[in-house]
């Protein structure tokens, strides 16, 4: 089965989380956290920093990790590391993804996700419901 190493973005702004919704491919429609695949020669917060410029043509401060996890989908598997991040410049412009929202913790289960980002849901959870 082939893997993918992809980096992710909890891009949090106070109590709000920015989530997308995605505008092609076989996921088209489920919500996501911002990011993508690693590419040879970077290491994730380049990749990280890379993605998010090219899909949201903002500029991030990546923080720390919030998660690692693997995760099998059909045809493919995914190594995902998932950071906590803020917006440093810019102003969100979706180039990839057909809607985005500002969430609270206590919304997101409102959201149907892609199945990758459940375990990365169950860490929020614990660290930001009070």
């Amino acid at each position: 089965m082939k893997k993918i190493k992809v980096a992710a973005a909890v891009i949090r702004d106070e109590n709000k989380f920015f989530i997308a919704k995605r505008g092609y491919g076989e996921f088209k429609g489920l919500w996501e956290f911002p990011g993508g695949k690693v590419e040879s020669l970077e290491n994730d917060e380049e990749a990280l920093k890379r993605e998010i410029r090219e899909e949201l043509e903002i500029e991030v401060e990546v923080c720390e990790m919030l998660c690692k996890i693997e995760h099998n989908y059909e045809n493919f598997s995914v190594d995902l590391s998932v950071y906590m991040a803020r917006i440093l410049k810019g102003n969100i412009i979706l180039k990839e993804h057909m809607d985005s929202s500002w969430i609270t913790i206590d919304e997101i289960d409102k959201f149907e996700f892609l199945a990758g980002n459940v375990k990365v849901i169950e860490e929020l959870k614990s660290k930001f419901i009070v």
